[in-house]
């Protein structure tokens, strides 16, 4: 990874719909270079998909939560199974410390919420934060 790739990186992070012929443009490369330099990244794992960012407030998902979950013991595959089956997970993570794992999930309303953290509440206790606004989202990060 070069400066030349990096530069490319956070063009793609900004717009992933530039065409090959500006992203050459903007990093200052041949425009077969360019193309290359991506196919590389993308062969190498780098560049792992094309998406977009959605603004679910403006789909009817007024309410977005933090929801921190910790399985009682002998649980926890089990309550992986059930997020991986609820379908307003925005993301999940697995993480280390007193909770298992960390989930966005996206809802209409409070009671929606308990509903979906019914689901899980006999095998796992929740601690549950909604979102008031966002500081960062989707930053590219700059390497040293």
């Amino acid at each position: 990874m070069d400066n030349y790739d990096m530069k490319i990186l956070q063009a793609l992070h900004q717009n992933a719909r530039i065409t090959m012929k500006e992203l050459s443009q903007k990093v200052h490369l041949s425009q077969p270079a360019c193309t290359e330099r991506v196919k590389k990244m993308e062969a190498n794992g780098i560049i792992r998909q094309y998406t977009a960012v959605i603004d679910w407030s403006k789909l009817s998902y007024p309410l977005a939560t933090v929801v921190r979950i910790r399985p009682l013991p002998g649980y926890l595959q089990e309550v992986e199974r059930i997020i991986k089956e609820m379908g307003n997970i925005a993301w999940c993570v697995k993480v280390t410390g007193d909770d298992a794992f960390i989930c966005q999930m996206l809802i209409h309303s409070v009671s929606e919420l308990d509903a979906c953290l019914s689901k899980i509440a006999q095998i796992a206790t929740t601690n549950t934060s909604v979102i008031k606004s966002t500081v960062v989202e989707n930053q590219f990060i700059q390497s040293n």
